[in-house]
């Protein structure tokens, strides 16, 4: 079981990067790279090397019908399966502007990629995890 203690520290070493589409510096990406340092799938492989700026990102998830239709595709092939929220899940919240990836840090407690950090949200339902 992961504790939430390791889900912030995965956090810290990936969120805290400055916002970078190129680089993959962005809620999906972070989102993944924290599951993938606890242990789970590299959810972004797929995508990985198909865009290069925010557009080529927003085409991407349009062709996929939204952002939750996309997550829930990439987590589903990766192995996930979408169950209660637990530490290291995965979720798409809506913020103030605009969806985003999420990772639960346990309790109800989600972060999210900021533009140079994380912030925390907040999802109603559970999320995708190897561990539910």
């Amino acid at each position: 079981m992961i504790c939430p203690d390791a889900v912030m520290d995965a956090a810290d070493s990936v969120m805290l990067r400055p916002w970078n589409w190129s680089q993959g510096h962005h809620c999906l990406g972070d989102a993944a790279a924290v599951v993938a340092l606890l242990g789970g799938p590299d959810v972004m492989a797929r995508l990985r090397g198909q865009y290069r700026s925010a557009l080529g990102a927003i085409r991407i998830v349009q062709r996929a019908g939204g952002l939750a239709k996309l997550l829930a595709e990439e987590c589903a092939a990766a192995g996930m399966t979408f169950g209660p929220s637990v530490p290291g899940a995965m979720a798409t919240t809506t913020g103030q502007d605009e969806p985003a990836v999420v990772v639960c840090v346990g309790q109800g407690m989600w972060i999210g990629k900021t533009r140079n950090g994380y912030a925390v949200v907040g999802v109603d339902g559970g999320g995708w995890s190897c561990r539910n």
